[in-house]
């Protein structure tokens, strides 16, 4: 055997060699032998090249600045500590946050013109809401206004047979039976009574704050004088257009008292008012008040899509909030538009989208019976938007509405529901 081995030892080396070579190729270079090493190899390396390329990767800070949207690098990455006092920050964020909506809709709050009618109106409860709702337009507005109207001609004769019962007729005297002074006295009377209407008109000027076109404020044909109980619908529609027009004129009054206050009490009338006549208040008095979104699809809704089309805010009504159409038209001191546009948005949620005014030549105004005074006077129609948040309306919407509120997602069941996705209405 020893023979064997050292005639052919050089066979034998080179034969252990290629066998060694076989071996190390299929094990340690391709690793067919172990392919379970190789898949782990590979994963490894793949997730060294993640983090390598996470390491390497550029980050910014949150852009907060509203002036300017360029991204500020981040110097290091987030510490245990860092990360730790931003969810404290969020958290306390988010407290803030809830604090500040409840305090919008405490301010964004309105009370029915009687209580009890939301959001089940029965009949009793509807009938005694159209019957408020009569009063206030009728007088409580007015009223709330200190507003007047030029005299009508009715309102002149009952002056005229007013001043001569109390002065002229107790002139006349008779003798034999017969008035022998009438002559006179009817000359004196008609002398008398020939300015009458412009010293009416005059006095209302000097006695009110602002004149209120009768039909200034826009009343739902539905509900108003209506004989019937109204439908359910229609005393919501009213409720609401209310609750904006209301807003829209307490912002009006509140502008002249400011400025009134100030003027000696005399004077504190229509002819130093910065908003002297109020032609229109008008809210759209059914669904048709409501600024809806374009695309009305389920896809649509849930995109939440802003609708710039429709409003010059993007803004449409939805789950948070619903979005109200006014227009406002006023004869007014041109110097006090911008102020009144300020005062609109004072305490409410009422944003204006545009304004157009043309010039009033008080003289013509004079003629109707109108007294602006000097300053330059402009009608302005102003066009905009009213904010009502759900978080309180949508407690008091009755059902047959409530289906069919903007932003309303069907349920499975095929019920309406107003559970739309907080998409669509956060925008």
């Amino acid at each position: 055997m020893m023979p064997i081995l050292k005639k052919n030892i050089l066979s034998i080396v080179c034969g252990v060699l290629v066998i060694a070579a076989v071996v190390v190729y299929f094990v340690w270079v391709s690793g067919s032998l172990y392919p379970s090493l190789d898949a782990s190899a590979k994963q490894r390396k793949s997730q060294y090249d993640t983090l390598n390329n996470l390491l390497g990767k550029s980050r910014t800070m949150p852009v907060i600045d509203l002036k300017s949207t360029q991204p500020v690098p981040l110097p290091c990455f987030p510490t245990t500590e860092v990360i730790q006092q931003a969810k404290e920050v969020t958290t306390k964020l988010t407290g803030q946050s809830g604090q500040i909506l409840k305090l919008a809709t405490e301010l964004n709050r309105h009370k029915p013109l009687i209580d009890g009618v939301f959001p089940k109106p029965n009949d009793t409860a509807k009938l005694l809401f159209r019957d408020a709702y009569a009063r206030y337009v009728t007088n409580g507005i007015p009223e709330m206004l200190n507003a007047a109207r030029p005299p009508s001609e009715e309102d002149v004769q009952e002056r005229e047979t007013k001043l001569w019962d109390e002065k002229y007729a107790k002139m006349i005297y008779y003798v034999n039976g017969a008035e022998a002074n009438r002559e006179a006295v009817d000359q004196q009377y008609l002398a008398d009574i020939a300015g009458l209407r412009q010293q009416i008109e005059k006095e209302r000027a000097q006695q009110h704050t602002v004149y209120l076109d009768q039909t200034a404020v826009t009343t739902n044909p539905q509900l108003w004088k209506s004989e019937a109980s109204p439908p359910d619908a229609q005393v919501w529609y009213a409720q609401m257009a209310l609750w904006v027009q209301d807003d829209i004129l307490k912002s009006v009054k509140a502008l002249n008292d400011r400025v009134l206050a100030a003027k000696p009490e005399k004077d504190r009338n229509i002819v130093n008012a910065p908003v002297k006549h109020i032609v229109t208040v008008d809210v759209p008095q059914g669904a048709e008040m409501y600024f809806r979104i374009t695309d009305t699809s389920v896809e649509g809704i849930q995109a939440g899509a802003q609708d710039f089309q429709s409003s010059p805010t993007g803004r449409t009504s939805g789950q948070v909030y619903d979005v109200i159409k006014f227009s406002l038209i006023v004869k007014m001191d041109a110097h006090y538009l911008p102020t009144l546009i300020q005062d609109l948005a004072r305490g409410k949620f009422i944003t204006v989208h545009k304004v157009d005014t043309t010039t009033v030549d008080p003289n013509m105004a004079r003629d109707e019976g109108f007294y602006y005074g000097e300053s330059p006077i402009v009608q302005a129609t102003l066009t905009g938007e009213a904010l009502m948040l759900r978080d309180w309306t949508l407690k008091l919407v009755p059902e047959v509405v409530k289906k069919d509120l903007p932003g309303n997602m069907p349920t499975a069941g095929g019920e309406g529901s107003t559970e739309a996705p907080a998409a669509a209405a956060a925008h």
